[in-house]
C-alpha cells in the first residue's frame, strides 16, 4: 500500500485480501483523466483502484478507471452523452461535469444504479457520493469513496437504495482485463 492509503482502503484490502494481480498504478493514467476532466481526483479513489484496478465486487457493483489513456477511453468512461434524462432539472437534482461543481461517474451496476462523486468541496479528498438508482431516486452518502464502499460491504449502516448489491460472505473483487475498455453501466 503507498502512503496515500486511508483506514477504509486498508480495511477493504483486509477484506479482499491481494489483490489479484499487480500493476494497476499508472501515475500517467491519473495525469491523463485529471487533464481531461480539468480536476483533481480523490487521493483514495485513485488508491484503491491502483491497487485493485477497475472492476467489481462480486461482479454486482463496478468501479471504472482509465487503464490506456487515450481520449476515446476518458470520454467512454466520463460522457454523460446518451443519456438525456441529465438535462432535465425536473429529474436531476445536480449538474453534470463539466458544469462547475457537476457529478463524475465512478461506477455501475447491472441494474441501471448509478455511482457518481459530487465535486462541492474544493479539496477532492472532501467529496461525498451521490447515487442515482435505477428508479430515478438520488441519494447523497457520506463520507469519502472508500468509506462509502465499505458502509456497503460491511457498514451498519447500509445504504437502503443498494437492495440489489449483496455481497457474498466471502467478498471478492474481480478486475477488469486490462485490454477491455467496455464498462457495464
Amino acid at each position: 500500500m503507498n502512503n496515500q492509503t486511508t483506514p477504509a482502503v486498508a480495511r477493504l484490502q483486509e477484506l479482499l485480501g491481494e489483490p489479484p494481480c499487480w500493476g494497476w498504478a499508472r501515475p500517467q493514467l491519473w495525469a491523463a483523466a485529471e487533464k481531461h476532466l480539468g480536476l483533481t481526483l480523490p487521493t483514495d479513489y485513485k488508491a484503491f483502484l491502483d491497487l485493485y484496478g477497475p472492476g467489481s465486487f462480486d461482479h454486482l457493483l463496478w468501479l471504472g478507471r482509465p487503464v490506456h489513456g487515450t481520449q476515446a477511453e476518458m470520454e467512454q468512461i466520463w460522457s454523460v452523452s446518451g443519456r438525456p434524462h441529465l438535462d432535465d432539472p425536473e429529474r436531476t437534482p445536480f449538474p453534470f461535469h463539466p458544469h462547475p461543481g457537476g457529478l463524475i461517474q465512478w461506477g455501475g451496476d447491472h441494474d441501471g444504479t448509478l455511482y457518481y462523486s459530487l465535486p462541492e468541496e474544493e479539496n477532492p479528498d472532501d467529496w461525498r457520493v451521490v447515487v442515482e438508482t435505477e428508479e430515478g431516486e438520488w441519494h447523497e452518502a457520506p463520507g469519502r469513496f472508500t468509506e462509502f464502499l465499505l458502509s456497503c460491504v460491511e457498514g451498519p449502516h447500509r445504504p437502503p437504495f443498494l437492495r440489489h448489491f449483496r455481497p457474498s460472505r466471502t467478498l471478492h473483487y474481480y478486475p477488469q482485463s486490462q485490454d477491455s475498455q467496455s464498462h457495464p453501466w
